[in-house]
């Protein structure tokens, strides 16, 4: 006897390739000899090497490391730190938006991985009694997704076994005084599998063990956990197998050429494989070679920068 599935159209499917153009304007200007306003609109970073890929299975935000040119310059005026926190983190500004929404078997959902930065502007300087001053200000875009609100009233917790093997490597080559290469990439294989399922029965409870009741002998069966929650050995609900195999690698080819003082063209090669199965099974060879059977996201672009002054 056969099963029989039917085929659905997925609306937000990449139909191959896609094309765009953008403009945008850099500008510094000096209010005196200590302080300077840095200027952008409708900015562009797509020169700027790609993050590292990370496995964030935390409530906290992932902090990585700045890299857009105009967030660098002058950026130890603003790296102030209390109680060994710092209290000006710059890559909040423009970061993929902090609600997400995973689609499922009956939903669909295209969600933007950044936020557009419209304009931003840099007030920064030191007087010459040694006093740093810097504002910032910044202006972004809304950014939409299809949402859907959840339904369900538990809460449903697990002891994860998670083993993760990144590696990051670059090449930066100098032809000429006025052409580089560089080049990056960074492989990222990260598995988990869960157990000792447990729900949450009182969450403000004193003593750890009574704020959950464990699952007694979970069934792992067509990919799903079947959770027995009176112990009448007759399931009463199921969930999902957490367990993940997530592998990804990313890569950046950036050739740079300074054709005037001061002015670049660069040519941009951004490129992105990322995969996810829900078996942790598969070694880290394993699923590393996997990442062949990944379509690709390829992003080229051409940039080129003007400088002039006034």
């Amino acid at each position: 006897m056969g099963n029989a599935y039917m085929a659905v159209d997925k609306p937000f499917a990449d139909k191959g390739r896609a094309w765009g153009g953008n403009i945008g304007l850099d500008a510094k200007i000096g209010i005196s000899s200590n302080f300077t306003v840095d200027l952008t609109v409708n900015p562009d970073f797509g020169q700027v090497e790609s993050d590292p890929s990370v496995m964030n299975l935390t409530a906290f935000e992932t902090f990585y490391e700045e890299k857009r040119p105009f967030f660098l310059e002058g950026l130890t005026i603003f790296d102030y730190k209390f109680d060994n926190q710092s209290l000006f983190y710059s890559r909040r500004i423009g970061h993929s938006p902090s609600l997400t929404v995973d689609p499922d078997d009956n939903l669909f959902v295209k969600s933007p991985d950044k936020t557009s930065i419209l304009s931003a502007i840099k007030f920064s300087g030191t007087t010459s009694k040694g006093l740093s001053v810097g504002l910032i200000q910044s202006v972004t875009a809304n950014e939409y997704a299809r949402l859907s609100d959840p339904v369900g009233n538990r809460y449903i917790l697990g002891k994860i076994n998670q083993k993760t093997l990144g590696l990051t490597f670059r090449v930066d080559l100098n032809l000429t005084p006025e052409f580089s290469i560089q080049y990056y990439g960074s492989p990222f294989v990260s598995r988990g599998s869960y157990s000792e399922f447990k729900r949450v029965t009182d969450p403000e409870a004193k003593v750890y063990e009574e704020r959950v009741a464990l699952y007694n002998n979970p069934i792992l069966s067509d990919g799903k956990y079947l959770l027995d929650e009176n112990d009448d050995f007759a399931p009463d609900y199921s969930i999902g197998n957490p367990d993940f195999n997530f592998h990804q690698f990313r890569s950046n080819f950036v050739a740079k050429w300074e054709y005037r003082l001061g002015s670049f063209i660069y040519l941009v090669w951004s490129s992105e494989r990322t995969g996810r199965i829900g078996s942790s099974e598969a070694s880290v060879g394993d699923s590393y070679r996997q990442l062949r059977s990944v379509f690709p996201n390829n992003i080229f672009l051409i940039k080129l920068n003007y400088w002039f002054s006034l």
